[in-house]
């Protein structure tokens, strides 16, 4: 049994509520008669009672394999070949079917009649196949095509109902046969991953076990603890009304209820469940009682009851269940080797720290923090109490095992499951992991992290490391090293004078209820230099390369039971410098200019450390390439100093002496505003940037769609505290960030205070509702220019028509009386937005067609399939309301695309041998009037019953235009 298996078994024997799915293993037939029998049931049922042809013909085909074959009788034989050949008839695979009557005939121990049936159903294929061969065949694929899609619907539903009722392994079981029947199956790919996902892994079902048992163990110590305190208060009231006797009794058994609870160890969550010092002050109390009833003469007492030693106390649920995967989990190493779990969970609350920047140069945001106090003490454990370890939950622990036995090393355990880390090793080195674990304390003290950022010439970082005397840290690996000092800011100031040296900026993180937190320096991708001015095709920058810098993830905590010395604190970073350094150029199937497009590549370099840092010391990371091209060329490395220290510590907190003014300006702080639900719970729709050329398969994912609100809110809260001009293009670097809820930035005092009154005024509007109405028409091109001419009606320098309420009418009254265009041209839809949100209406009518071709191993075998995309032809709009003023006026924002495709072209995929008679589909799309498609934006300022009219050229056609009416009222 794996170790997998048996975690997941424990869950169970825990009560947890967990179930894991799992079909049993086919039992192997006695002898291969029986088996062959059995077969041959199976798919006879499969075909005649389940209709399930093709399951039923690889049935029969498995029964006439050679090693089965040889056990079946004549009967049996010829019920196997007659199914066969029956199945791939109502599969419509006729070539197969042929070649299977072909073998009855050619078999001459199968009975007359059958192989007379054989011969009729031969003939009367071959008189229905000669007169329209090629037309039947194209049928034929049409319909094996549309029973695959029906099938894979069906495994399809069927997974999802194992799924539902956690039966992984079906549910992934039928997932898969679902892709394989259709691989172009629009949800059987994020259904698979679902699965997957959802399945029991044993690197997430421990932690989840050890908090239930924590969580049990924990109200269990609370029962006890309330039972004895019960016994205790009745034991007082019996000593002071003078009846020593039932006072010893109920103290007694108070005692005797600690000793039998299992909460005597002091936890490895130090403070959590220990009772053995309530067990001290009752055993106190007790000796007193006795003490008074020997001066008063009066009965002996029962015996005070004895601690019991360790080997003999009774072991909680805790206890019970580390001892149980102490078993479970323990590997070779040496006889005394002992397994012991420590449990370092912190009270903190997570929260990020407060953060106030001097890098104005620089887009400064933070992340929430991947970084533990278990991992920063398994860090320590493994790189300085030496050791060959080995994780129990890799997949390749039994191999590892081996391979460190046949070396005759000794292999210990080193694994971390959540908040608890596993230690195997000798009693010595437990002591050293127990004090380090212990030297943290329960509730995190609040702490301050200087983080000071250099770009330097490789003679300035050796003039860093001369003039603060460098030393490497013991076992750390690469140039993360302490230099001990009276001040972090001492330190940066004998930086700021060396020459070959140029200070960035500083960050300064206060964590008051958290202890991680990631930090990011970054700048825009698009706006690099290398990639300005760039020849075609044009530059596209995916989500996960839009940005480029400097990564630092964080844990800070500090140490006030740590052994003599210095304060100290434990820091763990890793530092991530990402920097362009080409790009590569991706063929795209689609015509004209945008065939091509170009894609960047960012190259990155890690350093990381894990130390306990003095609070007079600094962290000193070493070898980052500096990724800011503004220095990049003149200075290429970076060199970054980290201070931590308590919140509290009686040090001077002045600015580091010698910091260039230019490149920190004076009197900038850094705050976040937050901005409510219209930036935590509104989301927009995406208007799809690669439309039509690119047909996504599966709508806008949840961080596309959450980048785009970001994105937008910044420039719009920037534009309302005149940060930057109302009109025109926004600037390269924005001067406010939004993420995860809340405006960032790094401004003077007085910009603060009208960046918080453009948030209170959005957070004024979060609760508003507006109706979209979206009508839209091919019309005559005289018709649309008409419209112009109505009263009321102003033309924007744009083109697009405003039109009051009466003229609105008449227009939508046109576009839904014309008979111009046909059913493709028409929108008619009306949807719900809040202030703010964008929403996208689409009319549009898709195809399926072959993008690409997979490679896939089955049985040993490489085979190519086709893989299928979807394309889209027709009309997309995109309306966004603004915040309305008192008056009653908002800005709404308007964009209309429409495409039509002229054909699609099937083109053979190049080369020969397995690609051979491979077609792709090639999309021919219609020009618009200038040569590009029809694509149009506008925003203008409405009242209720005004309505926006913009005309977009039609796609194809040289008489008519698409037009299209929007109109947008607030609900009251």
């Amino acid at each position: 049994m794996s170790r997998a298996t048996l975690v997941a078994s424990l869950a169970l024997l825990l009560g947890l509520p967990l179930a894991i799915g799992g079909a049993p293993p086919r039992r192997a037939a006695a002898d291969g008669a029986a088996e062959a029998a059995k077969m041959l049931l199976e798919a006879k049922e499969a075909e005649l009672t389940e209709g399930d042809y093709t399951r039923a013909r690889r049935l029969y085909e498995s029964v006439l394999l050679p090693d089965r074959r040889a056990h079946l009788t004549v009967e049996q034989r010829t019920d196997a070949l007659r199914g066969r050949a029956r199945c791939a008839k109502a599969e419509d695979l006729m070539p197969l079917a042929e070649q299977y009557w072909t073998e009855i005939l050619a078999d001459v121990e199968v009975a007359a009649d059958v192989r007379a049936w054989a011969q009729r159903e031969l003939d009367a294929w071959h008189a229905a196949s000669r007169p329209n061969a090629d037309e039947l065949a194209e049928e034929l694929r049409a319909k094996r095509r549309e029973e695959d899609r029906l099938r894979a619907e069906s495994l399809y539903q069927r997974a999802r109902l194992a799924l539902d009722r956690n039966d992984f392994d079906e549910a992934l079981a039928l997932a898969l046969e679902a892709r394989g029947q259709d691989p172009a199956h629009p949800r059987v790919g994020a259904l698979i991953e679902e699965i997957q996902a959802a399945r029991p892994d044993p690197s997430r079902l421990l932690p989840q076990i050890l908090d239930f048992v924590r969580t049990r163990a924990l109200a269990e110590r609370a029962l006890v603890r309330q039972q004895v305190d019960e016994a205790l208060v009745e034991g007082r009231a019996a000593e002071a009304r003078g009846d020593l006797a039932e006072a010893a009794r109920r103290l007694t058994d108070a005692v005797a209820r600690i000793d039998a609870s299992g909460f005597l160890e002091v936890g490895v969550a130090r403070g959590f469940a220990s009772l053995l010092e309530r067990r001290n002050h009752i055993v106190t109390l007790l000796e007193q009682v006795h003490a008074k009833a020997r001066e008063a003469g009066g009965p002996d007492l029962p015996p005070i009851p004895k601690l019991p030693p360790p080997d003999q106390r009774t072991p909680g649920l805790e206890g019970q269940l580390y001892g149980l995967l102490a078993q479970l989990f323990r590997a070779g190493g040496e006889p005394d080797d002992e397994l012991r779990f420590y449990d370092l969970t912190s009270r903190s609350k997570g929260k990020r720290p407060t953060l106030t920047s001097q890098i104005p140069e620089l887009i400064v945001r933070q992340e929430d923090g991947s970084l533990s106090r278990a991992q920063w003490v398994q860090a320590r454990v493994a790189e300085e109490m030496g050791s060959t370890w080995l994780d129990p939950l890799a997949p390749d622990f039994e191999e590892a095992e081996a391979r460190t036995e046949k070396r005759g090393q000794r292999a210990r355990l080193l694994a971390r499951f959540g908040d608890v880390i596993a230690v195997q090793h000798k009693e010595a080195l437990h002591r050293r992991v127990r004090a380090l674990v212990d030297s943290f304390e329960i509730n995190p003290p609040t702490m301050r992290v200087d983080v000071h950022v250099f770009a330097a010439r490789g003679p300035g970082v050796v003039r860093i490391a001369e003039a603060l005397e460098l030393k490497a840290s013991p076992g750390a690996e690469g140039f993360t090293l302490i230099h001990r000092d009276e001040l972090t800011e001492t330190s940066v100031g004998l930086i700021n004078k060396l020459a070959d040296v140029k200070p960035l900026g500083q960050v300064r993180m206060v964590f008051r209820d958290g202890t991680a937190t990631s930090l990011r320096l970054e700048q825009r991708t698009a706006e690099h230099p290398m990639f300005v001015g760039m020849p075609p095709p044009p530059l596209t920058v995916p989500a996960d390369v839009a940005t480029y810098g400097l990564d630092l993830d964080l844990f800070v905590e500090d140490l006030p039971h740590a052994a003599m010395g210095l304060p100290r604190s434990a820091v763990g970073v890793v530092a991530t410098t990402r920097m362009p350094t080409h790009t590569t150029i991706v063929p795209r199937l689609a015509e004209g200019p945008d065939r091509f497009q170009r894609l960047p590549r960012l190259g990155e370099h890690e350093v990381s450390a894990n130390v306990e840092l003095p609070h007079f010391g600094s962290l000193v990371l070493l070898g980052l390439p500096n990724p800011f091209p503004a220095s990049q060329m003149e200075f290429e490395e970076l060199v970054v100093i980290i201070g931590a220290r308590r919140d509290d510590d009686p040090l001077p907190d002045t600015p580091p002496p010698g910091v260039d003014p230019r490149v920190v300006p004076a009197g900038w702080i850094h705050e976040e505003h937050p901005l409510g639900a219209l930036g935590s719970l509104v989301d927009d729709d995406l208007l799809p940037e690669g439309w039509p050329e690119w047909a996504p398969a599966d709508p806008p994912a949840a961080w596309e769609r959450r980048e785009a609100r970001e994105r937008y809110l910044a420039r719009l809260l920037a534009r309302m505290a005149q940060l930057m001009p109302d009109e025109g293009p926004a600037p390269a670097r924005l001067p406010v960030a939004v993420h995860q809820g809340a405006a960032v930035a790094t401004l003077e005092p007085e910009e603060h205070a009208r960046l918080a009154r453009a948030v209170t005024r959005l957070r004024d509007h979060e609760a508003d509702l507006y109706v979209v109405e979206v009508l839209g028409a091919a019309v005559p091109d005289a018709t649309a220019s008409a419209w112009g001419s109505l009263e009321g009606a102003k033309r924007s320098p744009a083109g697009a028509l405003r039109l009051p309420a009466d003229a609105a009418n008449l227009v939508a009254e046109a576009l839904t009386a014309s008979t111009s265009g046909d059913a493709l041209d028409r929108l008619d839809e009306r949807t719900l937005a809040r202030a703010t949100q964008a929403v996208v209406l689409r009319h549009l009518e898709e195809r399926s067609i072959v993008r690409d071709v997979d490679t896939i191993e089955e049985d040993g075998r490489t085979r190519l399939v086709p893989r299928r995309d979807r394309v889209a032809q027709g009309v997309v709009v995109e309306v966004r309301p603004g915040l309305e003023d008192d008056s009653g006026l908002r800005d709404v924002a308007v964009r209309v695309r429409s495409a039509r495709w002229e054909a699609i072209e099937r083109v053979p995929v190049p080369g020969g041998g397995a690609t051979a008679g491979l077609t792709l589909d090639v999309v021919r799309w219609l020009p618009g009037t200038s040569g590009v498609l029809a694509d149009r934006a506008e925003t203008d300022v409405l009242a209720d019953g005004q309505a926006l009219l913009l005309v977009v050229p039609k796609p194809g056609s040289t008489g008519d235009v698409l037009a299209t009416l929007v109109r947008v009222r607030k609900v009251k």
